[in-house]
């Protein structure tokens, strides 16, 4: 287990280090369409967070690129009261902001 943690902390870190967004990078919103879901993202630089999506029910998977960005995070009340009953998310992700899946009373998975 330590291990899988330490390994996690040093892909974390290099994603960083190697997708970090230029000074320069202009942030903007945007909708992609993919497999009948409309995510809804912010990008800066290379870097996409789910900011929702549109249907919410069922088992959701969150895709590993948005707009050409590795997502690495889920937005403040992205998923608030949604109506899935999974999500998951890829192994990119390094933060879920306050509320993201709040109020998902159907929700009975959402592994890390």
């Amino acid at each position: 287990m330590k291990n899988r943690i330490l390994h996690r902390i040093a892909s974390i870190a290099a994603l960083f280090l190697t997708f970090a967004a230029a000074p320069d990078a202009r942030a903007y919103i945007d909708t992609e369409t993919i497999d009948g879901v409309t995510w809804t993202y912010k990008k800066v630089g290379k870097l996409s967070t789910v900011l929702g999506a549109k249907p919410t029910r069922g088992n959701l998977v969150s895709p590993r690129r948005l707009g050409g960005g590795i997502v690495v995070g889920i937005g403040e009340q992205a998923f608030q009261d949604g109506q899935m009953t999974t999500f998951t998310m890829p192994d990119t992700v390094m933060s879920i902001g306050a509320g993201a899946f709040a109020d998902c009373d159907n929700l009975t998975s959402a592994p890390i």
